[in-house]
């Protein structure tokens, strides 16, 4: 057998360490993948939902949204018999409710232009309130009560995607339309005008150049005076265009680098654009947790130059302030008590903030949310009848327990007899069993009464009727 040569060894020995590096990386992406945070959330029925190619799928029986390994969403029923890809992000919308689910890394725009990324799945409680979305390259989200263009001849509600083609053209989708623009357009909702080919976005005075929130790789061009538009329809966006974005390494970084910290369009001047900042200050709801007696309220906080003098959350009954609660920034969460059990209250984040070169402080309203205290879960319930004497059980709700109250017993609408109730043994597993003894009648009542929890008389809506003939 030939002997290697000392070259040779240092070339077989530079060749196995390259070998077993490719090994190692592969292994470390294998476990990178099977080890990478999934997600998955339930759908709520008569839900609509939208595939890559923005076709609409209304959800009817039970179904899960999950995210891959590869970032994507997709639709799938509990038994796994079916999977639809939904893209990068997706957009959910219930109707019943008129609100709307975000998933995916998003970019929301505000009225002063700032501009918050929002990641996973963020939640539109009311789509009666504008609100503008750039979901991903020529792709775009307008909420509002009221969504037109501004000749009149198309009206919409509640929300519009909008998916533009490299020409301008735009596909207008929801649950109520599917159509496809052959000219330029602009959309309007109470607060937004939205100019779809150009991607541009006028609040009051304020325009807003979308172009400049992750690049955009729209070739639309406004035709000259001596040339005619083109009327005729191009191809439809590919369904995989998220996957081809194009590299903005070469035309759009350094833009982008000039430019990240406001989406001034220079070329306009700076007298018709203001100066934007991205995210100085923010502060989003990120979700609600509700007890008997109380909601968990979840919030974040971006104050990055310290301006924000307050936050404080709002909350409503009805449309009536209930009452308001100053909230620490620095904290995530606030629980909020005293509140009437299977009760709808609408809670709003707001904050104040002094006008920058005056002394004037100005209140806003940030987000907002609607959300239902959970049920009593207390029960009285009749066990026996004898021809002398009732059993019955009362079980309290554990978190929603009261002070004091009574149990009554009416016969044929008078009232033969109460009892205290032993609140330490109705708050038990196994509730409080008491005996009731009766005269017999037709009409047989049993039910709560004279009910205190902190120190305010309640009613807990318990009650046991029954016939005798």
């Amino acid at each position: 057998m030939r002997k290697l040569t000392k070259g040779n060894k240092t070339s077989f020995g530079i060749f196995t360490v390259i070998v077993i590096f490719i090994v190692v990386l592969f292994v470390f992406g294998i476990y990178r993948m099977m080890n990478s945070e999934r997600y998955e959330y339930e759908v709520a029925k008569n839900s609509f939902v939208y595939d890559e190619s923005y076709n609409l799928i209304e959800v009817a029986g039970d179904t899960t949204l999950s995210r891959k390994w590869n970032g994507k969403y997709y639709l799938k029923s509990t038994d796994h018999t079916y999977q639809t890809p939904l893209g990068l992000q997706t957009v959910i919308y219930q109707a019943d409710q008129k609100k709307l689910q975000l998933y995916g890394s998003i970019y929301q725009v505000f009225r002063n232009g700032d501009v918050n990324q929002l990641k996973n799945r963020t939640e539109v409680a009311k789509t009666s309130t504008p609100s503008f979305y750039k979901l991903s390259d020529r792709r775009y989200l307008m909420v509002g009560g009221r969504i037109k263009n501004d000749e009149g001849t198309f009206t919409t509600a509640q929300y519009l995607l909008i998916v533009i083609d490299k020409s301008g053209n735009a596909l207008l989708v929801n649950n109520e339309y599917n159509i496809k623009t052959i000219q330029p357009i602009v959309l309007t909702t109470e607060d937004w005008k939205f100019d779809v080919a150009n991607e541009q976005l006028q609040v009051g005075n304020n325009k807003i150049n979308l172009k400049k929130i992750k690049g955009s790789s729209n070739q639309y061009q406004k035709p000259t005076k001596t040339q005619a538009p083109t009327p005729t329809a191009t191809p439809s966006p590919d369904k995989n265009d998220d996957e081809k974005r194009p590299n903005f390494n070469q035309n759009q970084n350094q833009s982008n680098q000039n430019n990240q910290n406001n989406l001034i369009d220079n070329s306009v001047g700076p007298s018709e654009f203001p100066s934007i900042s991205l995210i100085n200050r923010h502060c989003n709801i990120e979700g609600v947790t509700s007890g008997p007696n109380y909601l968990d309220f979840q919030y974040s906080v971006v104050d990055i130059k310290n301006e924000y003098q307050s936050i404080f959350v709002v909350i409503k009954s009805g449309g009536k302030e209930v009452t308001r609660i100053e909230l620490n920034k620095d904290k995530k969460t606030h629980r909020i008590r005293g509140l009437v059990p299977d009760q709808e209250y609408e809670l709003e984040l707001r904050n104040t903030y002094m006008i920058t070169g005056s002394s004037t402080v100005k209140e806003e309203l940030a987000d907002s949310i609607i959300a239902r205290t959970k049920r009593n879960a207390a029960t009285l319930t009749l066990t026996r009848v004898t021809k002398k004497q009732l059993y019955v059980n009362l079980k309290l709700d554990p978190d929603y327990t009261i002070e004091s109250g009574e149990i009554g017993l009416y016969v044929d609408h008078e009232k033969q007899t109460s009892l205290p109730i032993d609140v330490a043994s109705a708050s038990k597993q196994d509730g409080w069993n008491v005996t009731l003894d009766y005269q017999p009648g037709t009409e047989i009542v049993i039910q709560t009464e004279n009910c205190l929890y902190n120190n305010q008389p309640i009613n807990l809506n318990l009650k046991v009727k029954f016939m005798q003939y």
